[in-house]
């Protein structure tokens, strides 16, 4: 057959290698577009409008079976709508930084097509609650006219499409794209992107000229005079840059369904510019059952007018919303069927209702303006420019506290803050808690009027510049953040925030992890993590060290790790584990780890490697595991087996010395222990099971 073309679909492996968290992909949904096309035969420029166009996803079933998925789902699609309908701005619906980055990317590449809103997909990210953009059906315009003399382009692609002209009014997003163009042009200008993307050519040139020897390589002449004009491009030129019937139709409305508890708003939008009559609304129960009377809380009176969709840019959505009662009956597979007609055409189309959720007016993530904060809150004070005080003393926090981005937080040593069921502490800079030995600060909630320990959702750093240092600090009985949908795993959750923890204590946790660091640098000392009703320590994509800490009576709902890493390069020494209900050391998803003078004491698995991890263990102590002192095996197959090398590792009271699936590998001072067929599933259905048993 030759050589063929591969592309990749949108699913958790794809997130798994580019470091993400798993959760949902949102797009336009063009459908509708091609659909009509193949109907006429030609392209109609009326459902050329994501204006009007549904937001899907991909891979549904698995969302279904998925409240967190569902939940991810719920507010990419509002935060999507929310763009469309204008309530939010773009950089509260977009990573400003990610998307003015990539579509800076695609005007150097002088790649066109991915700036249509019916090639765009978007990954909402449930650390930020923001979408990040997704490539795809991206070709260069430089292979498709690689020829010396052809016109690279002298004009923005950005302000030529109307979507994305959008996005780029924000002035944050526009900011970030300007930056990104500019240290793009540079790069090319001076060849260092030439000698990055130029082996890479000849590599796949060498295999595709086996089938296709005429193919010519990436024309960098034109990329170079595309960039030379593109770096003169300014946030305050960008404006400006750019010199600057009756036919049948396949579909002439959308019908989206926004369920509520007892009862649903069918949502109905005109997207051509002709008006449009509904004559009927019915809903099946499934395909091929009869048709049922919608039951609207207000009598509809046929025909319905919807009034005409604008012209392309002019396009303005116009819906229509009707409130209904949502039978018990309907289920997943269940539709709402509307008949209507362009008025004064005898031509019916039927359309069949989508699930979907309402746009969003505001962000999950709380938010506090900085004079709101000093107003509010009598113990918080301004101590500069980019820094805020909260003085010694003990507080009671009713509310969030939620600082402005770029601002550090300090809190002063002696300092106790209780917390209300419902009240967090949200900072988008460095988080300096600089407690003594006599003076610890302590976080924790109010306590209940039975007087037992109260519990608080806990402390979420977000993309903070600069790094926290926490020196003598306690937290206590955190449960994890909810938030309007935003919901993270950690009672104490930091997202790209470099971190340092010295005799920092984590007690109580109730959260699915006691800490959870993602994408930061982070280093431990004297840290130590007890009565968790799950994990205790989750470092996701994040690089660090943990000496001389101590984890303790870690998961008694079952299923907790002590440590547990994914894809991150780890160091641990003189670190002890007692009283452990899952892995005292649980090291995957392509994870490095190693460890020096460990302590284990009851655990069911004293140390696992699996998913093309790596773990290094010496002059350590592994005692009274149920299950086996290590393991070593493959849970995920998109990655392949694991390696454990032990030396100078004692070894007592374990129900199994080690187990090693067929292909991983364990190696005790050098000798390799024997492999056999593991059944993973089965484990984690049972003895490793997230329920107490």
């Amino acid at each position: 057959m030759g050589i063929m073309s591969l592309e990749e679909y949108p699913t958790k492996e794809l997130l798994e290698s580019q470091g993400r968290r798993a959760s949902v992909f949102v797009r336009f949904d063009e459908s509708q577009y091609w659909d009509d096309y193949a109907h006429r035969g030609f392209y109609n420029e009326d459902y050329d409008n994501y204006l009007t166009a549904p937001v899907r996803t991909s891979q549904e079933g698995a969302i279904r079976d998925s409240a967190t998925l569902l939940n991810d789902l719920e507010i990419a699609t509002g935060l999507l709508k929310g763009f469309v309908s204008k309530s939010l701005p773009a950089s509260k619906v977009f990573d400003p930084e990610k998307v003015g980055r990539f579509l800076a990317a695609l005007e150097i590449l002088d790649a066109k097509d991915g700036f249509w809103w019916g090639n765009q997909r978007f990954y909402y990210n449930p650390i930020s609650a923001t979408l990040e953009p997704m490539g795809s059906d991206l070709m260069s315009e430089f292979l498709a006219w690689p020829w010396p003399d052809r016109n690279p382009g002298y004009f923005l692609y950005s302000m030529r499409n109307e979507q994305v002209r959008r996005i780029l009014e924000d002035p944050l997003v526009r900011a970030f794209f300007i930056k990104e163009l500019h240290l793009l042009a540079q790069q090319v200008a001076d060849g260092s992107l030439e000698s990055f993307l130029k082996p890479l050519d000849e590599k796949y040139l060498a295999v595709l000229h086996r089938d296709i020897p005429l193919l010519r390589p990436f024309d960098f002449g034109n990329m170079k005079r595309r960039a030379a004009h593109l770096s003169t491009a300014t946030v305050e030129n960008l404006d400006y840059f750019n010199s600057l019937d009756e036919r049948g139709h396949a579909l002439i409305l959308h019908a989206q369904v926004i369920k509520r508890a007892e009862s649903a708003r069918l949502d109905l939008t005109n997207v051509i510019p002709a008006p449009l009559e509904v004559l009927n609304i019915s809903w099946r129960m499934e395909p091929g059952s009869p048709s049922m009377p919608l039951q609207s809380l207000t009598p509809i009176r046929y025909p319905l007018a919807l009034s005409p969709n604008g012209p392309k840019g002019l396009a303005r959505p116009v819906s229509t919303s009707i409130a209904f009662v949502y039978p018990q009956e309907m289920t997943d597979e269940s539709v709402v069927e509307v008949v209507a007609r362009i008025k004064g055409t005898g031509l019916t189309y039927v359309s069949r209702s989508t699930n979907s959720f309402d746009s969003l007016k505001q962000v999950p993530i709380p938010s506090n303006a900085l004079q709101e904060l000093l107003d509010d809150r009598v113990y918080m004070s301004r101590l500069d420019e980019s820094t805020l005080l909260i003085a010694a003393g003990r507080h009671v926090v009713s509310e969030t506290i939620s600082t402005p981005p770029g601002y550090e937080l300090r809190i002063a040593a002696g300092t106790t803050l209780l917390f209300g069921p419902e009240a967090s502490l949200i900072v988008r800079g460095a988080l300096t808690l600089l407690g003594t030995a006599s003076e610890a600060i302590v976080l924790e909630g109010q306590p209940t009027t039975e007087g037992e320990f109260g519990r608080w959702p806990g402390i979420v750093v977000l993309k903070a510049r600069q790094p926290s240092l926490w020196r003598n600090v306690h937290i206590r009985n955190t449960t994890g953040i909810a938030h309007g949908g935003w919901k993270l795993t950690g009672g104490v959750t930091l997202y790209e925030s470099p971190v340092r923890l010295e005799n920092v204590s984590f007690d109580g946790s109730q959260a699915e992890d006691a800490i959870n660091i993602i994408h930061s640098e982070f280093e431990f000392e004297e840290v130590a993590i007890a009565d968790t009703v799950s994990d205790g320590f989750d470092a996701d994509f994040s690089n660090g060290s943990i000496i001389r800490g101590i984890f303790q009576n870690i998961g008694s709902a079952g299923g907790g790790d002590a440590i547990d890493i994914s894809g991150s390069v780890v160091s641990v020494f003189g670190t002890r584990f007692l009283s452990i209900s899952d892995k005292a050391l649980s090291v995957g998803e392509g994870s490095r780890m190693t460890v020096t003078d460990m302590r284990i004491d009851e655990a069911l698995t004293g140390a696992a490697s699996k998913d093309a991890s790596h773990l290094e263990i010496s002059s350590s102590k592994i005692s009274n595991t149920r299950i086996a002192g290590m393991m070593a095996y493959i849970k995920k197959p998109e990655y392949g087996p694991a390696t454990i090398n032990a030396v100078d590792v004692q070894f007592s009271g374990l129900a199994t010395d080690h187990l090693v699936q067929t292909g991983s590998e364990i190696r005790i001072d050098g000798m390799v222990l024997p492999s056999a067929p593991l059944d993973v599933d089965g484990l984690y259905d049972s003895y490793m099971s997230r329920t107490p048993r």
